[in-house]
């Protein structure tokens, strides 16, 4: 499109003949003006489009060669495989229907009595306060809480969860892999033959599964561990200031600790058998002099204790006393111990072992 030069006001070979054609010049010319302008824009507009279009499609080429690309070289030499966890043991043994529970806060399965482990039947208040057996009818069945009654009424829902739920037993560290039920866990572990107990030397820090005390004592403080056979009278030398001694069945490698105290005119000695505690008692014992025979102490219970360094206050034991003049000139006496079973009491198949 031709443009008149700035220099000439009219279109050319046009001249106005009067002011109002002027006019009428000037305003064409101002026109053709603006349209040569809009051309222009019109015709730049064009050109960035075509070049953001061709940069779109360099884009677009460069993306698909990209994809198009063969994929690097995997070292197949550090992948590691993906090992299937094998599948949890279900809490009720496996069955089918069995599925792994974790009890955050084992406190909702206590006695809000004794605070310990519910076992069945489980009785409870109108509020729904949940209160074991035993201590049911210590309380003359009023609920400690709200006082409330509580009568027979049985919270069957916490008994049907403590009868399908079960758990390893707190003595697992020690080598227990029994699988109990919760209801019944607090009954296997007063006879579990895996119970930590501690070592009778004074000042010894061991503490470990039963079946394992004979051997500290005999490896590491040097005990002389005296043999015996249930029902038979065995010897026993004791020295009148020797302050242990200590006995094992050879049947079943129970332990058991002869203490030896010394007063102003007599010793006194008791016995007590080392291993779970229990209300039954599951040995007896009797003693005599092996010179004349005397009976010292006659058929007598027990005590068994966890704690090898007589845990048992001594108001409970049975002892006997040994005047100072029945010990020979070298301060030595002999005695006959027979250690027997209590007909219908209950032992573990696993005691410790014999060293």
């Amino acid at each position: 499109m031709s443009v008149p030069s700035s220099n000439n006001r009219y279109p050319s070979g046009r001249r106005p003949r009067s002011p109002i054609e002027e006019i009428e010049m000037l305003s064409e010319l101002s026109d053709t003006e603006e349209d040569y302008s809009s051309d222009e824009e019109e015709s730049d507009g064009g050109g960035e489009e075509r070049g953001e279009a061709s940069s779109s499609d360099e884009e677009e080429s460069e993306h698909m060669d990209a994809y198009d690309a063969p994929l690097p070289h995997v070292n197949r030499e550090i992948i590691v495989p993906v090992v299937p966890e094998p599948p949890a043991l279900a809490p009720n043994g496996g069955g089918a229907n069995g599925v792994p529970v974790m009890l955050t806060d084992p406190s909702v399965f206590d006695c809000c009595v004794c605070f310990d482990t519910l076992s069945i039947p489980v009785y409870q208040c109108i509020n729904g306060h949940i209160i074991c057996s035993p201590c049911c009818s210590k309380i003359a069945h009023k609920c400690p809480l709200c006082s409330m009654s509580i009568g027979d009424n049985r919270c069957r829902a916490i008994e049907a969860v403590l009868a399908s739920i079960k758990t390893t037993c707190s003595n697992a560290r020690y080598g227990c892999n029994a699988m109990v039920r919760y209801s019944e866990k607090r009954e296997h572990e007063k006879t579990c033959a895996f119970v930590p107990c501690s070592c009778p030397q004074p000042g010894c820090n061991w503490l470990s599964a039963s079946n394992q005390l004979g051997q500290h004592l005999s490896e590491d403080h040097l005990f002389y561990l005296i043999s015996f056979e249930y029902g038979e009278f065995f010897h026993v030398p004791l020295r009148h200031n020797k302050r242990l001694l200590v006995l094992q069945a050879s049947t079943d490698g129970k332990l058991f600790v002869i203490k030896n105290q010394m007063e102003d005119t007599e010793n006194e000695v008791f016995l007590y058998h080392i291993g779970p505690n229990s209300s039954v008692p599951q040995f007896h014992f009797e003693v005599k002099t092996m010179s004349d025979g005397e009976v010292l102490l006659p058929q007598t219970p027990v005590e068994s204790t966890q704690n090898g360094t007589l845990g048992i206050p001594l108001s409970r034991l049975t002892f006997f006393c040994i005047p100072r003049e029945m010990f020979s000139l070298s301060r030595w006496i002999h005695l006959q111990f027979r250690i027997t079973t209590v007909s219908g009491a209950t032992h573990s198949d696993d005691g410790p072992s014999i060293s």
